[in-house]
């Protein structure tokens, strides 16, 4: 994959937590402001106030190449399928905007794609996380579960960040059907199907907790499972791997 000057996407879902997304919006556009190439910021509100729209506007208005594309229906997972769909990077990026430092902390992402890999995953709970001791031990638990579900081999793919290689989004997204972030972790599962190569890194975030209400992880639980007899009975209607 040639990336002289990569075009990248930054494909960013958000909520109703205006203090978490202004504070990404200034991090991106300070990190985007010191380099030259290309990027595009799509910003995906799926379940916000109109107070928080309002906002999202103005920040938008004065953010060079951010725009908003609203999702109907109040899911995070459709709204990550949708960015990846309609972004147009070479490389693109799902994060929440609590991960906004963490993936600035990175400055060649698009190095690990030159060497070959088609997604890469920024993972908080890596056991060489510095952060690692200050996340809880629930937040730990709960993917663990989710690691034996899906994709054992990655530690934490639902709050950190994932690139993705532009051939790799459009490959995988058209055939996800989970609708929170445990589409992250059926992404990644149909990667091992097609034989793509995926690289973890471990990152360090603002936030050392997962903010979700109980119903909520019951519903990424039983996606999960939902995703896993889809494999078995082998619904997918994915092509021979790449």
């Amino acid at each position: 994959m040639k990336l002289q000057q990569p075009l990248i996407s930054i494909i960013m879902p958000c909520g109703k937590d205006l203090h978490a997304i202004t504070s990404a919006l200034v991090t991106l556009d300070a990190y985007f402001a010191k380099h030259t190439f290309p990027y595009e910021l799509i910003i995906l509100p799926y379940t916000t106030t109109s107070h928080v729209k309002e906002v999202l506007h103005r920040f938008t208005s004065i953010i060079p190449h951010a725009h908003i594309q609203e999702i109907k229906g109040g899911h995070e997972g459709l709204a990550i399928q949708k960015g990846m769909l309609e972004a147009r990077g070479l490389i693109r990026i799902y994060m929440t905007p609590v991960c906004a430092s963490s993936i600035c902390a990175y400055e060649n992402i698009e190095q690990w794609f030159r060497k070959g890999y088609d997604i890469v995953v920024g993972s908080r709970i890596h056991a060489s996380s510095p952060s690692l001791s200050r996340i809880s031990f629930f937040d730990r638990g709960f993917q663990w579960v989710m690691r034996h579900i899906l994709v054992s081999s990655i530690h934490d793919a639902d709050d950190g960040w994932v690139a993705y290689s532009q051939k790799s989004a459009i490959v995988l997204f058209p055939h996800t059907v989970a609708r929170t972030t445990t589409i992250i972790r059926e992404s990644l599962i149909l990667a091992q199907t097609q034989r793509l190569k995926v690289k973890e890194l471990c990152v360090e975030t603002q936030r050392t907790s997962v903010s979700r209400k109980p119903s909520l992880y019951l519903k990424s639980l039983l996606e999960a499972v939902h995703v896993r007899v889809r494999l078995w009975l082998r619904t997918y209607a994915l092509k021979k791997p790449l």
